[in-house]
């Protein structure tokens, strides 16, 4: 779903590559799906429901440093969308992080986190697999890569 005009798209998606580690990639579009801004991550073997959650952080982290205030954030990961939106019990190794997450999410902003279906998040995906071969830790990019366009 794209944003209406008022609001910045953030489409989040996790990868893993199959002998290594884990990825997550995020971009930032606005109402005509245009890109702002993306950023990337590869860290050591963890999950995708981490992966999921970190990229949502540092989204929201990144959205703060650019003064975005309406923002709707789409994962593919319902888990993490849930635990996130309070619609499920959180278990003890995650609460750090998702407390920080709703922190985050003030209330002094528009935040929408939502569940996006797999097919409707294929840009953010494509990266979060690209960034499995390419990423060396974590890198914003102010343009898309050439493999995108």
């Amino acid at each position: 779903m794209a944003p209406d005009s008022y609001y910045i798209k953030l489409n989040i998606d996790g990868a893993k590559d199959d002998v290594r580690d884990l990825a997550f990639e995020s971009l930032f579009r606005d109402k005509g799906r245009k890109w702002i801004k993306g950023f990337v991550d590869v860290f050591g073997v963890t999950s995708i429901l981490e992966a999921e959650r970190r990229a949502i952080l540092i989204g929201i982290l990144l959205a703060s440093q650019m003064e975005i205030r309406k923002l709707m954030i789409g994962s593919d990961c319902r888990m993490a969308v849930d635990m996130i939106n309070r619609r499920c019990a959180i278990p003890t190794e995650y609460k750090k992080l998702v407390a920080q997450i709703q922190y985050l999410m003030k209330p002094d902003w528009d935040t929408n986190l939502s569940h996006t279906f797999h097919r409707a998040n294929q840009g953010a995906d494509f990266l979060a697999k690209l960034a499995t071969h390419n990423a060396k830790g974590l890198q914003v990019l102010d343009s898309p890569p050439p493999e995108v366009m």
